[in-house]
């Protein structure tokens, strides 16, 4: 009898686990739209495209979208809104306040209807892992490392948070470079004071190679940090007021991030690289 006690009581604790691995672990299709993240979510209970940026502090939303919402001229520079119910990966959100402004801009890059944004708020407890050849996010708690044993990172790096955004500092022949990693970027751009400071052989100047009037930009041969090395990664050089990045000194988009599945863990600092495979076998999700 204390045997088949035993046996019960641990298959309910099996049970539990399974209960609880379901409920932590969130799987989440996104589509790649010229370089954005675009996830669904629903506000008051509509659904809409929604863009994953880590590169912003909070939950935003499209002012031409939201029910009730009149729209004015203030919208440009963000109102204050009332949002009764959000949803997104199984992250649930009552009553709370967003900022609402102008979005078309994104509009017109996605060439679809976009609702908002989603930022730091949401992603702070978690590692996200973005695996965009299978275009799947992976959302789980940070002491769930099993993603991890099941193919070791090619390299982690860990980052610093500026404000809410992750960033990380890189060598080019021994000039440090502080770089954000920036999901709600397309491309890779880089301060445009920072071209005179690296060494001439350090990069490639393809600007003269530009056939339209877009912004000047170089590709740099190698960024590294210890061991690790990123080969030619291309950069936009932009005029960055410094209120808009402060002492950072570029960021990191999509077009360099999507070339691994990488995974930014909140908890402990730290990104993760993998090389690009078949989707990962997401047990019991």
């Amino acid at each position: 009898m204390k045997g088949t006690t035993l046996l019960i009581f641990s298959c309910l604790l099996s049970v539990a686990a399974l209960k609880a691995q379901k409920t932590t672990f969130q799987k989440i299709p996104f589509e790649l739209v010229n370089g954005l993240v675009v996830v669904q979510a629903s506000v008051n209970g509509d659904p809409g495209n929604f863009i994953l940026n880590t590169g912003l502090p909070e939950i935003m939303l499209n002012s031409t979208k939201v029910s009730g919402l009149e729209w004015n001229s203030q919208a440009r520079n963000g109102i204050p809104v009332h949002v009764n119910h959000f949803s997104w990966g199984g992250i649930e959100r009552q009553q709370m306040d967003v900022i609402a402004m102008d979005m078309t801009h994104l509009e017109t890059v996605s060439e679809r209807p976009i609702w908002g944004i989603i930022g730091y708020e949401l992603l702070q407890y978690y590692e996200v892992m973005f695996d965009s050849r299978n275009q799947v996010i992976l959302l789980y708690t940070p002491k769930d490392s099993w993603v991890h044993e099941l193919g070791k990172p090619l390299f982690s790096l860990n980052f610093k948070l500026y404000g809410q955004m992750p960033i990380i500092n890189l060598q080019v022949e021994g000039q440090e470079l502080v770089l954000g990693l920036d999901t709600g970027k397309s491309y890779s751009i880089l301060r445009d004071q920072c071209k005179a400071k690296l060494a001439a052989t350090s990069y490639k100047d393809l600007t003269q190679n530009a056939e339209d009037d877009s912004a000047p930009r170089i590709r740099i041969h190698q960024l590294e940090s210890g061991d690790t090395a990123f080969e030619q990664v291309t950069f936009s050089l932009e005029d960055l007021k410094a209120q808009e990045l402060g002492k950072v000194d570029g960021l990191l988009g999509m077009s360099f991030l999507m070339q691994y599945r990488f995974a930014i863990n909140y908890k402990t600092k730290t990104v993760h690289f993998w090389k690009h495979g078949e989707e990962i076998p997401y047990r019991n999700i």
